[in-house]
């Protein structure tokens, strides 16, 4: 921390004074809320704020490569409207699963993996709907139900998806030396020309 006052340093002892502020210590070992951290049931907004943060990033990311590598428009406006076509329907999917999941939790009184199906469910039938494909409605209805539930089933059970750190390797992996990956395997070394 600088021993001078802020006003008072020139422009290389600032730019050299160690970064330390007493907010960064504060807040260091705290991290962010995240959608499980409550029970289904408490903390609406803050879920919302979660899954309004995560949709807009996968929006993000798919508007970007859409316009990148797919539309191409030719102009601002066009830009904006397929990143609007793009990124409404699916904020709006993942907020109508955490308010859908909120209700059904508040109705029913239990906080079970048929809550987030519900959810789930109702989400998968919006994106349907809005991205005008009502013969998808039903199928993206049921898969986002179900991946829904599955995977509030496998939280409060203690799995989480897309976690690599438990996973065993047996043979390695296709860096490993002990991992032929060819594709015939290698003859046998130190042959000689039969002299």
């Amino acid at each position: 921390m600088p021993t001078k006052d802020v006003r008072e340093m020139t422009i290389l002892e600032y730019i050299y004074a160690p970064i330390t502020f007493s907010n960064i210590a504060a807040r260091r070992g705290k991290r962010a809320y995240q959608y499980y951290d409550t029970p289904d049931g408490q903390d609406i907004w803050k879920k919302l704020w979660v899954s309004g943060k995560w949709s807009l990033g996968i929006g993000a990311f798919i508007t970007t490569i859409d316009l990148r590598m797919y539309s191409n428009p030719k102009t601002i406006l066009e830009g904006l409207n397929r990143a609007a076509y793009i990124n409404i329907p699916i904020v709006s999917a993942f907020t109508t699963y955490t308010a859908i999941t909120y209700a059904a939790t508040s109705l029913r009184n239990k906080d079970d993996p048929i809550n987030s199906l519900i959810g789930g469910m109702a989400a998968g039938s919006l994106l349907g709907y809005m991205f005008k494909a009502p013969i998808f409605i039903w199928p993206l209805a049921v898969m986002t139900g179900a991946f829904c539930c599955v995977r509030k089933d496998g939280f409060t059970k203690g799995y989480v998806m897309g976690d690599l750190n438990n996973v065993q390797r047996i043979y390695g992996n296709h860096r490993s030396p002990h991992h032929d990956s060819s594709l015939f395997p290698v003859g046998e070394k130190g042959w000689t020309t039969g002299a």
